[in-house]
């Protein structure tokens, strides 16, 4: 090196350059690398690789290998496969690598200005899942009914004028013509028995992926009809059901494709249900009850050894630039019709009078969950906001945008 003068530095297709004011990350996202640095002359080469102009390489002099933080720069990029220097004689021409730049076919701003063609087929591509809650007047009287179905996926108390039978079939059939991969039917204790058993029967003949909610107390009301071919059970249990009841319901029902979520919200929960804990088709659900706040942070909380466990792909660090991971292409649809893109935020219309082209242009419009990302809050400036998995639900009701210790 010491008989050359110029130098190409570059780094490989597969990384990414991220920023912060006075820090950089080198980040690989084939074998997870992440290299931080705070020097300012090595933030200054990095600023200057990250301009697409660039193609990810620069030329440097002879003299930078004087500099220490340089050469552990150096390095550190070979040492991870994440870059090289040549000489600039050695190769024709200097190396052009494209900077991962995120190229959009379906965006926003294309959807709001071909708006008459994008509330057809176009901007129903948009839309994966849907989740329908049924009508009934349920007298279990579980004391969070009102808040669990707002933090992940639970049967509530409806009310209001309930959609009938034959507008849940055709919605059904709707979604089946937009290629809706995945529908969800929430049920609780008060909905009536021929209602599940008549949906159950028109869903077989949907090619959607089906997945039933319901309580473990209502479960053997309904088991007899949900048990359809290709679909999966999620049965809710907390806290008030004891423990031998709960093991005779798994026996009973080993052979049946049911996954059992227990409802957490303390981790001394957990010592009483250590056994059970043991099968594989068991989760935990988290759930802040607005008393519990020491319990999500000294549980929830993500770290960052756990966000970088894993090497995060090109594509998911895309998506997150962009979309919620959690809330994108889902709609909510409660047994009145009133359809929501997330249970915490305002009603989008009502499947009675809105067409689902209407309702998913409404959210992509003026999104306030499927494009919800780390653009806010301390995550707004923070190094690592687009390694993060995306918001959740958790944020919404904890009122924070950081559930993360990244910060400290």
């Amino acid at each position: 090196m010491k008989n050359r003068k110029f130098f190409w530095f570059f780094l490989e297709p597969y990384t990414f350059v991220f920023s912060e004011p006075s820090k950089r990350v080198i980040y690989n996202t084939l074998n997870g690398s992440y290299l931080t640095y705070e020097d300012p002359f090595v933030c200054n080469i990095l600023d200057r690789l990250n301009q697409p102009e660039n193609g990810y390489c620069i030329e440097i002099e002879n003299s930078f290998f004087k500099r220490k933080s340089f050469l552990s720069l150096i390095r550190e990029v070979r040492q991870s496969f994440t870059g090289d220097v040549l000489p600039v004689g050695d190769i024709a021409a200097k190396p052009f690598i494209f900077v991962p730049l995120l190229r959009l076919y379906n965006n926003v701003e294309r959807i709001k200005k071909e708006r008459g063609q994008s509330l057809g087929e176009l901007i129903l591509r948009n839309l994966n899942q849907v989740t329908c809650f049924l009508p009934g007047s349920c007298t279990n009287k579980c004391t969070f009914c009102d808040q669990y179905y707002k933090q992940f996926p639970h049967c509530t108390n409806g009310g209001g004028e309930s959609l009938s039978l034959e507008e849940y079939f055709l919605l059904f059939d709707k979604l089946e013509a937009a290629g809706v991969s995945q529908v969800n039917l929430i049920i609780n204790g008060g909905v009536s028995f021929h209602l599940v058993q008549a949906l159950c029967e028109h869903l077989t003949e949907r090619s959607f992926k089906k997945t039933f909610y319901i309580n473990i107390r209502n479960l053997h009301n309904f088991i007899s009809v949900l048990n359809i071919p290709e679909a999966k059970i999620c049965v809710s249990v907390d806290n008030l059901i004891h423990i031998t009841q709960w093991a005779e319901y798994q026996e009973m029902y080993r052979n049946f494709p049911v996954v059992w979520e227990y409802v957490i919200r303390d981790i001394h929960e957990i010592e009483n249900i250590e056994s059970v804990l043991e099968e594989e088709n068991v989760l935990l659900k988290p759930f802040y009850d607005g008393s519990n706040f020491t319990f999500f942070k000294e549980n929830i909380y993500i770290q960052k050894e756990e966000i970088l466990q894993e090497p995060i792909s090109i594509q998911r660090i895309f998506r997150r630039q962009v979309v919620n991971e959690n809330f994108f292409g889902q709609l909510f649809i409660l047994s009145t019709g009133e359809v929501y893109s997330n249970l915490n935020l305002h009603s989008l219309g009502n499947i009675k009078i809105d067409s689902l082209g209407e309702i998913v242009y409404r959210e992509m419009e003026d999104s306030h969950a499927w494009l919800k990302v780390r653009s806010e809050g301390n995550c707004r400036t923070c190094i690592n906001k687009y390694l993060c998995p995306s918001p959740s639900n958790y944020e919404f009701v904890l009122n924070k945008t950081d559930l993360c210790y990244l910060a400290e």
